[in-house]
């Protein structure tokens, strides 16, 4: 199929507004005759997720900013407050125990009706965020100063997410309030060493598919069918496991395995794969798409440079139609089918791929008004241009 407009699609999910869940608003007097109100807010509800911070950390939004927004657009914590006067200073400070040191800003604000929200660039040990695979709790400390002078200071305990959970999206009373879909392109790795060796085994196959991997300079679908029957004899299975490590009622979220662990455990499920086959193929240069339907992920890849015409592979049938599954690749079977390159579970493995290919060419028709409609569930995720908006692939 063509891009057309619905390549337009995720140009504007990558517009990230702000997004911010408010919490109960407190008074806070100043002399005898003012008081200000402020709140501590959060993105995510209460969370905070590593994936995201890492993945947006030299990341500006590309949106322009409301007239009562200032700050790292970015941030994932932040003070609501409203000014008792016209040009008060206010500033505001916000550190999270073991995770981020103190991040601070200061603004002269307006009086008026309507609430400013400012939000400091934390400095965050990414070290420890990028090691986090298990949930933890931890304390948010919130500090407001008018005119150097504190008026506020709140602790709240954040619940800090695995490395491995991702936002979709936020809602608020049953409507999406934040599109973070474009999140899945950050768990695509194209620089991952493990990349190169299983690059290298598809170019050692009993019987050679491809002699280099060159994206464009060569056809895409041998290129593309050598890494599938490749991980095939590697032993990779399907899993349907898709849990989150912990469920809040206004974030959806999603688990996905890093390149590492899917290939220590040979195991991944929809998303999984996804993003494994999305990683290899952005690093021989063949620019993938991720589709996310309800409940299910899957591949997309263009077959030309010019972005003409695009295929999509349903990547959990590798364990279905696996030739390998009964009977592991042995030596005597391997120096048979390179000696006579002929190699008869290469034939089973192809038409199998031939079939996952038409499979998700025909779930994607079926997405493909959801996509377009921007429904709840749906989204499709350019890697590339994700890349270039500035969403980091998630390094360990």
């Amino acid at each position: 199929m063509s891009e057309s407009n619905l390549m337009k699609l995720t140009r504007r999910k990558l517009a990230t507004g702000i997004g911010l869940c408010i919490a109960a608003p407190m008074r806070t007097a100043i002399g005898q005759s003012s008081t200000i109100e402020w709140k501590p807010t959060f993105r995510f509800d209460g969370e905070l997720f590593p994936s995201f911070v890492l993945a947006n950390a030299t990341r500006s939004s590309n949106t322009p900013a409301p007239p009562n927004v200032f700050g790292d657009r970015m941030s994932s914590l932040g003070i609501e407050v409203k000014a008792p006067r016209a040009g008060a200073r206010v500033r505001v400070a916000i550190s999270i125990d073991g995770i981020a040191q103190e991040g601070t800003i200061e603004q002269a604000l307006s009086a008026g009706d309507q609430a400013s929200i400012l939000l400091p660039t934390l400095r965050y040990d990414f070290g420890l965020l990028s090691r986090m695979v298990q949930p933890a709790t931890s304390s948010a400390r919130f500090q407001v100063f008018v005119d150097d002078t504190k008026i506020g200071d709140e602790v709240k305990s954040v619940r800090v997410r695995s490395v491995n959970d991702t936002p979709i999206a936020t809602y608020k009373d049953g409507r999406a309030t934040g599109d973070y879909a474009y999140m899945m392109a950050a768990f695509v790795n194209e620089n991952h060493p493990l990349i190169e060796q299983i690059l290298q085994g598809a170019l050692r196959l009993p019987q050679p598919v491809v002699t280099l991997f060159s994206g464009y300079q060569a056809q895409v679908i041998p290129q593309v069918f050598a890494i599938w029957y490749f991980l095939q004899r590697s032993g990779f299975a399907y899993t349907s496991i898709t849990t989150p490590s912990a469920m809040q009622d206004g974030v959806s979220s999603q688990h996905v395995r890093f390149i590492d662990d899917s290939v220590r455990v040979r195991q991944a499920n929809c998303i999984d794969g996804t993003v494994l086959f999305a990683s290899i193929l952005r690093k021989i240069g063949i620019d993938p798409l991720i589709v996310l339907v309800p409940g299910h992920a899957f591949l997309g890849f263009y077959l030309d440079g010019q972005r003409r015409q695009i295929a999509f592979l349903e990547t959990t049938m590798m364990t279905s139609t696996n030739p390998f599954v009964s009977r592991n690749p042995n030596a005597i079977g391997t120096a048979l089918a390179r000696l006579f390159q002929n190699d008869p579970r290469m034939r089973q493995s192809a038409a199998a791929f031939d079939n996952a290919l038409d499979v998700a060419t025909q779930k994607f028709a079926a997405a493909e008004p959801g996509i377009k409609s921007r429904s709840q569930y749906y989204a499709l995720i350019d890697v590339d241009r994700a890349r270039r908006a500035g969403v980091q692939a998630i390094s360990r």
